[in-house]
């Protein structure tokens, strides 16, 4: 459930900001940027909201692993949660992937849908 929660979250954040993107992405297609330079439109706003989710995110699992799942985890089998930090790097790592994963759908369907955004523009 978490790994399909996951990627249904991603779907829909690239989604929403393709859609919230598109005429900015077609306008700069259409004045004869590159794509390099017209991706531009998506990345700075995923960079910007990405980052503060995924902080927001590992903040609020790192909370609820020390105040709800440690102590469970005591009167399960004293002594055999993991180290702060391990957890810390766990969280960070998976959300890394996170951002990586939801970049490269980023810029699969920012070419994609590249000649659409353009012709509906100018329709």
């Amino acid at each position: 459930c978490a790994i399909l929660s996951c990627i249904a979250g991603i779907i829909l954040y690239v989604l929403i900001l393709l859609f919230l993107y598109r005429k900015e992405f077609a306008l700069r297609e259409l004045f004869g940027a590159s794509f390099r330079h017209t991706r531009k439109a998506y990345t700075i706003p995923f960079a910007v909201s990405s980052v503060i989710a995924s902080v927001l995110a590992v903040f609020a699992a790192y909370l609820w692993y020390l105040y709800r799942l440690v102590p469970q985890t005591e009167l399960i089998a004293p002594g055999r949660t993991p180290a702060n930090a391990q957890i810390l790097a766990v969280l960070t790592a998976l959300a890394l992937i996170q951002m990586l994963m939801t970049y490269i759908l980023i810029l699969c369907l920012s070419g994609h849908s590249r000649k659409k955004s353009v012709l509906r523009l100018l329709k």
